[in-house]
């Protein structure tokens, strides 16, 4: 006897993608990643075109449906090396990878927050905003450092503005004296660039009867990434998708293997820290920043699907909630000036970081209530000339 039926669940959808390298086609033996996500699939949008036609009545005498709109919104929780390939989709571009270097003196001075290297010029290898990991160094010292400045006269001296100094009493981690001999491993990063990486889809349904339980989406493109960092809460954001054509009840595509889901965990508000200008921004409440590529369906006479995605200026928004202590916001707004903003957070020996190099202050705004007074601030990064990116994003591990 069957079982009375059921609504299908949830927790039972699984996301998966691939890239792809030909046009409306997938790879040979495709190895389909699966995507950790919290909500969201792929659905189809199609306008309704309602004729105009006179009758001599008071009804609409026609309806079509107009042209393919392959949308999907997946919501995620941040979590180092997981999405760097949705991330680097949206950047349209490949993450370069930092030096790995071996065998290295390092003195670190925790009261001038510095690592001193003697007699060696690492100028070439360590940049200003980089992420490091020192990795035979002991406790705070081996965490993920934010590179604020660099210079190289007889040795080279690396400062750790926005780092915090460890404390015993209290038991904080931070930085603290030593000597060691060390390697650094210098973060991975990417660029905003002009690189389509299209990718397609599969959503599995993986409580109906089978075969044909999957959706096949076909040459989407990210074209939206954002992040809310804030207290006492994992990190969650979304991409957004286009793509061009949905197939449903689809079998498993020939040849396909579906890898299972990277067992990372979840980075949250306390694994994170905000910096400007290379000092960490005290009081930080929430933070929520964006990469908008203003990417748009475009479509052809003669067919209902879209034809490539269209893209206008790529924009990146940020914006910080924090408290007031001093009119230095007020006044960087006031007078124009030009900031750099951080943001790093790190679990297990991996880290994700995101830097604006250069962010105009939009707003300041103070709310007088009751109690402490919050202050948020919005940010438009852009690239002057001379820039390498309005946004870099950096990965590293220990």
């Amino acid at each position: 006897m069957a079982l009375c039926p059921v609504p299908l669940n949830s927790n039972n959808v699984k996301v998966y993608y691939v890239k792809q390298t030909d046009c409306e086609s997938l790879p040979a033996s495709p190895v389909f990643k699966r995507i950790n996500f919290t909500g969201g699939v792929p659905t189809i949008e199609r306008e309704t075109l309602q004729s105009a036609e006179i009758d001599g009545g008071a009804e609409v005498t026609g309806v079509r449906l107009g042209s393919y709109g392959v949308n999907s919104e997946q919501n995620v929780e941040l979590k180092a090396g997981v999405h760097d390939d949705l991330l680097a989709a949206c950047m349209q571009n490949t993450w370069s990878t930092g030096a790995k270097l071996t065998g290295k003196s390092i003195v670190i001075d925790a009261t001038a927050k510095t690592a001193t290297i003697a007699g060696e010029d690492l100028t070439s290898d360590i940049s200003v905003n980089d992420r490091i990991i020192m990795t035979g160094m002991s406790n705070g010292n081996g965490d993920v450092q934010l590179v604020t400045a660099i210079a190289f006269t007889t040795d080279t001296v690396i400062t750790f503005g926005s780092a915090r100094v460890a404390n015993s009493q209290t038991g904080r981690r931070g930085l603290e004296d030593e000597t060691a001999i060390s390697g650094i491993n210098v973060g991975d990063k990417i660029i905003v660039g002009t690189s389509r990486q299209p990718i397609a889809m599969l959503i599995e349904y993986s409580d109906m009867a089978g075969p044909n339980n999957y959706q096949l989406v076909m040459d989407a493109e990210v074209t939206q990434f954002s992040f809310n960092p804030q207290v006492n809460a994992i990190i969650t954001g979304s991409f957004t998708l286009i793509g061009k054509t949905m197939a449903s009840a689809q079998p498993l595509p020939v040849g396909a293997t579906l890898e299972d889901l990277v067992d990372k965990k979840p980075m949250t508000g306390i694994d994170g820290s905000i910096a400007q200008d290379g000092a960490r921004v005290a009081f930080s409440d929430s933070m929520t920043f964006s990469l908008n590529r203003n990417g748009e369906a475009s479509y052809e006479i003669g067919s209902k699907y879209m034809s490539h995605v269209d893209y206008d200026r790529a924009t990146s928004e940020v914006s910080v909630t924090s408290k007031f202590v001093n009119f230095d916001a007020q006044l960087a707004f006031e007078a124009e000036t030009v900031v750099n903003y951080n943001f790093t957070a790190s679990i297990d020996g991996d880290a994700l970081g995101f830097t604006w190099p250069s962010a105009l202050l939009t707003g300041v705004s103070r709310t007088v209530d009751t109690g402490a007074i919050p202050q948020e601030l919005t940010l438009m990064p852009y690239k002057p000339a001379g820039s390498v990116s309005t946004l870099v994003i950096h990965r590293v591990s220990a």
